[in-house]
């Protein structure tokens, strides 16, 4: 049996949360792979397929900087930030290559429509379309019951008129 909703939804966020850095330093806006707060409601289709595709950057494209990352200490990344002229550096080039990798893999890839906002506000307005559709066709029948005496209450049009 594979993941539930809420479950894939939660490895998405743990993975982003800890790619977060490095999509920042990639260049890509912080909130470039939000999700809707609601996303539970999605269709289980769409959130596997957004799953597998953060899942595979995560393994692969995130490593392979994260490799290069660790080679030098936090500080010392700092450093070579802070002071600029360090872009000839060995592990500041091989950084860079990996990080703009990283960067097309988000950002040019098929982007599932999980994060693609505009299709999941589509997506919303759908589901409270069929919402309102299912709840007014159920006050209808329910209409129809009281008068026909189904509830208990009411009695029929045509007994009323005798």
């Amino acid at each position: 049996m594979g993941l539930s909703k809420a479950d894939m939804i939660c490895e998405m966020q743990v993975m982003v949360n800890e790619m977060g850095p490095m999509i920042l330093e990639s260049g890509i806006k912080h909130n470039y792979l939000d999700h809707h707060p609601d996303a539970i409601l999605l269709p289980i289709e769409m959130i596997r397929e957004a799953y597998r595709w953060i899942k595979n950057i995560f393994k692969t494209s995130y490593d392979d900087v994260m490799i290069i990352r660790k080679l030098l200490p936090e500080d010392m990344w700092k450093r070579y930030m802070a002071w600029g002229d360090f872009g000839e550096h060995r592990e500041v080039v091989l950084l860079t290559e990996k990080l703009k990798i990283f960067k097309k893999a988000i950002v040019t890839q098929t982007k599932p429509d999980f994060y693609k906002k505009g299709l999941v506000n589509a997506e919303f307005k759908k589901l409270k379309k069929s919402e309102s559709k299912a709840r007014s066709k159920k006050q209808k029948d329910n209409g129809a019951k009281q008068e026909c005496g189904q509830d208990g209450n009411a009695t029929c049009p045509d007994e009323r008129d005798n």
